[in-house]
């Protein structure tokens, strides 16, 4: 079995580290703001912290198709742009 303690100092450190990797990562790499199912052309949009929108059809995505018709059925559908 392994042993996963951890002394305070090493935790501070890894913590400290972890923390500055992520603001880092959050001021310059794009994230996910919004996603939305655009029924009519059967696509997912998503919108990045950047201003893009990455446009994916929903066929191509593996596992989708479920969720395809999850979204169709309980999802509320705005108006693609």
């Amino acid at each position: 079995m392994v042993n996963w303690t951890i002394d305070d100092k090493a935790f501070t450190t890894q913590y400290s580290a972890a923390t500055r990797a992520g603001k880092k990562a959050a001021a310059t790499e794009p994230r996910a703001v919004a996603a939305r199912y655009l029924r009519a052309s059967g696509r997912l949009a998503i919108e990045l912290t950047n201003g893009a929108t990455v446009l994916i059809p929903v066929r191509l995505l593996q596992g989708m198709r479920e969720a395809t018709q999850y979204f169709k059925r309980y999802c509320q559908q705005p108006r693609e742009r």
